[in-house]
């Protein structure tokens, strides 16, 4: 069964105001997720459709790594993968699309097939 919203507890984090606490070897979980941070950033699901509102949810690995979960509006997630600050690859159904990014100053947009998505640095290092 498909998920049509974020967990709860995602939203709980979203509505605290909790997204983009300093990135460190002692970067703390939020309380009941798996996340350092959340927040929203924009993406689009379908070619030609405008950039809309997603939640995410960010876990940080240190020297630039990080893992970022987008949930997209229709409850399908996506796990974005960062080494070294640079994002290198995408898991969810568009794995196996071609993948590109690209960087405009502190912003990295990624393309998988139809999908978009735009993701600040301070998302993946913290601050």
């Amino acid at each position: 069964m498909r998920r049509l919203y974020p967990p709860l507890k995602l939203l709980s984090a979203l509505l605290l105001g909790s997204s983009f606490p300093l990135a460190s070897a002692s970067d703390v979980l939020i309380p009941g997720t798996d996340f350092h941070a959340t927040g929203s950033i924009p993406c689009a699901t379908a070619t030609g459709q405008p950039m809309t509102s997603c939640p995410f949810g960010v876990r940080r690995e240190g020297s630039g790594s990080a893992r970022v979960t987008v949930f997209l509006p229709d409850g399908a997630t996506r796990l974005i993968r960062f080494e070294q600050g640079r994002a290198t690859g995408i898991e969810g159904s568009t794995s196996g699309t071609p993948f590109s990014t690209d960087r405009e100053g502190d912003l990295t947009r990624i393309r998988a097939g139809d999908e978009r998505f735009e993701i600040p640095d301070a998302v993946v290092s913290g601050g």
